[in-house]
């Protein structure tokens, strides 16, 4: 019998390895974008996690005919409104690092008490398989910056 294929909707090195890690004892054959030259997922433009994990979850199973399992995740800073949320990655702007939005993050929380430094990381991982059925998982993790 041949393992289930899926396909990991990331370019995230790191989260390909950590997902690699968590299902070794699967028996699931993964797959990543490099073995699909020339498919490049479409923009993180969707309003919350759940939009964008679904979104490159089912861009991927269309694209690659393989059940695809994506991922979107960030912050979510009470004082700041709920910002940087789904612009977590590029908060600092295209092509910046975490310590650019790091800095960006703590810059406008300078002066906020530390009691009002609240806020959480949100994360979704979204399965899409072939024939258009999806399953979400939503994980929060509540703390403080």
């Amino acid at each position: 019998m041949h393992p289930m294929k899926i396909v990991l909707a990331t370019n995230n090195r790191g989260k390909i390895e950590e997902i690699k890690d968590i299902l070794k004892d699967v028996h699931v054959e993964i797959c990543t974008l490099d073995d699909f030259p020339g498919l490049t997922l479409p923009p993180e433009d969707m309003w919350n996690f759940k939009g964008n994990a679904l979104k490159k979850a089912h861009f991927a199973a269309l694209n690659t005919g393989i059940t695809a399992v994506a991922d979107d995740s960030g912050l979510s800073i009470d004082a700041l409104w709920g910002r940087p949320g789904v612009l977590s990655a590029r908060y600092a702007g295209d092509g910046a690092t975490d310590y650019d939005n790091y800095m960006k993050l703590l810059g406008e929380l300078e002066g906020t008490p530390d009691r009002e430094r609240t806020g959480r990381f949100i994360c979704v991982i979204a399965v899409v398989t072939l024939d258009g059925k999806e399953k979400t998982f939503e994980g929060i993790l509540e703390g403080a910056i």
